[in-house]
């Protein structure tokens, strides 16, 4: 059969009371989701996506956002599936069990170049839950700022086996990895507060940052910050070398960057995550990024406002003014509140 895409939509504010996937719900089916904005979604499972029995999707350049689920998986529940979750960010989502992401059940997915920060789980891995023979492989990605309120802030495993490279798993409450039962993990080439036995794996601050995509950059003296990131330089292999098959072929992380300065990832890859290189801050000013041109009455607008400065001169308390005129009515930034331009 042909393949389903699902490209560059937003799924926003649907509540299920008692069916998973308010978003997105895949059973026994591959499509590609790819480009798309979850926030605010509900349900019992997967608030933002369900992948259940024999389901093989590629959810690529999404982002998953202050989604809530009763049970598990406030951002993704895998079930006896296999996605590929890549280049996504899983980010203030909430669940009992799993906060950003749950796989569980014979779960094969390989997470790749993923941010999973600040979700929470009320019980067991406040970044992700992996439980029931689930096997995930979990790659340049970084677990940071996670909550569980009983174990496994960053991950719970529960008769699980998991493999980590080339990620950052720091700063989760209570702790940052939970074993239970036969559960076992390897993880190399990764920075892991605490410090975690494997090859090529460091213990210290990564010294995080705030970029135009988002507050986990790495700090990089050639950026403008003080000192570089024990994390820069410091997993296995060149950027250049190292690639991953998405919906659109070979994606290569040295087209990315964990550099504030936009910088390409170049030499022995970063750890952790990678931004998107696409956002060009060439001169100094503001560039203005819309979603889509088209919106529909009661439809949600979304701006993205890029505040870039290309030279070396800092800029303190500079006030931000936006003027955006939808169908004959002006808003303004900060709120966007509505006033009377005449």
């Amino acid at each position: 059969p042909d393949t389903v895409m699902i490209a560059s939509c937003r799924f926003i504010d649907n509540h299920v009371q008692e069916y998973p996937g308010a978003g997105v719900t895949c059973f026994e089916s591959s499509p590609i989701i790819t480009d798309g904005y979850f926030y605010g979604n509900s349900g019992t499972m997967g608030a933002a996506i369900m992948c259940f029995n024999n389901a093989h999707p590629i959810i690529q350049r999404c982002k998953l956002i202050n989604n809530s689920a009763m049970d598990s998986g406030g951002g993704i529940t895998c079930i006896r599936s296999s996605p590929l979750i890549l280049d996504s960010i899983i980010q203030g989502n909430s669940a009992n069990t799993g906060g950003g992401l749950s796989l569980d059940r014979r779960c094969e997915s390989s997470v790749v170049n993923c941010l999973i920060a600040e979700n929470i789980s009320a019980t067991s891995g406040g970044g992700i839950y992996c439980g029931q023979n689930s096997k995930p492989i979990i790659s340049s990605c970084t677990i940071s700022g996670n909550r569980a309120d009983v174990d496994g802030g960053a991950m719970t495993l529960n008769s699980a086996e998991v493999a980590i490279k080339n990620s950052i798993i720091w700063n989760d409450i209570p702790d940052e990895i939970y074993l239970n039962g036969s559960s076992e993990i390897s993880i190399t080439y990764s920075n892991v507060k605490g410090g975690f036995q494997g090859e090529g794996n460091c213990n210290a601050d990564p010294l995080f940052v705030t970029g135009r995509g988002g507050d986990y950059y790495l700090s990089s003296a050639e950026a403008g910050q003080s000192m570089d990131s024990p994390c820069r330089d410091r997993g296995e292999g060149n950027a250049s070398d190292y690639c991953f098959d998405g919906h659109e072929g070979k994606q290569w992380i040295n087209l990315m960057v964990t550099r504030t300065d936009g910088e390409r990832d170049r030499g022995t890859i970063d750890l952790g995550f990678h931004y998107p290189s696409s956002v060009e801050c060439e001169n100094t000013g503001c560039i203005l990024s819309m979603p889509r041109p088209l919106f529909l009455a009661d439809d949600v607008c979304y701006l993205d406002v890029y505040i870039c400065n290309s030279t070396a001169e800092t800029y303190i308390e500079t006030p931000l003014f936006v003027i955006l005129e939808i169908a004959g009515s002006m808003y303004f930034a900060p709120g966007f509140s509505n006033f009377d331009y005449e």
